[in-house]
């Protein structure tokens, strides 16, 4: 008996066989449907194959893609199995000038709140000026004054930046309109 041809033909088999796993692709949205609750996507990868896949994304949080963004995409279920996209981004519109520790929740038009690494919050709503929340205490503020407070803010804000200290029971006015934060 020759053993060697014998492991050589379970190589040549395994090998065979891992060359049909797909374990991950990385493609370009060409098509979104967010008509659904789980937003499907289409896809180009490797050799202008078309995909489809489910978009997948964190627990409380949902954004749909624009098409021309970069997605990494598995097969659940190996070969025959359907896709799933686990991440996306699109490099023509991520803000630039992050440090590390900073966070940002931005859109493809250019609004974004930026979480920064000492505490203080910028926002800008992509055409208009920015409002800065400098709270590095992380003083007690009740979240949805907060975040209705803000947004009133910035759907009232014109072009120049203004410097907000967030204290309790603080006003912000916009146009005939004021909501207390805190």
């Amino acid at each position: 008996m020759d053993w060697t041809a014998i492991w050589q033909n379970i190589d040549a088999r395994i090998a065979r066989e891992a060359r049909k796993l797909r374990f991950a692709v990385r493609g370009v949205i060409q098509v979104v449907d967010a008509t659904s609750k789980l937003p499907e996507i289409e896809l180009e990868g490797l050799a202008d194959e078309r995909l489809s896949a489910e978009l997948f994304q964190q627990f409380g949080f949902k954004s749909i893609p624009v098409p021309g963004a970069e997605v990494i995409v598995v097969q659940i279920g190996g070969p025959g199995g359907h896709y799933v996209a686990i991440a996306s981004g699109d490099r023509s519109t991520a803000p630039s000038g992050l440090v590390p520790g900073d966070a940002c929740l931005y859109s493809s038009t250019g609004a974004k709140v930026v979480v920064k690494s000492d505490g203080t919050v910028v926002m800008n709503d992509g055409t208009k000026g920015v409002a800065r929340v400098d709270d590095p205490c992380g003083r007690s503020v009740a979240m949805g004054a907060w975040i209705d407070a803000l947004t009133t803010y910035i759907n009232g804000l014109t072009p120049g930046t203004l410097v907000l200290p967030i204290e309790p029971n603080y006003t912000i006015t916009s146009g005939s309109t004021s909501v207390k934060a805190g």
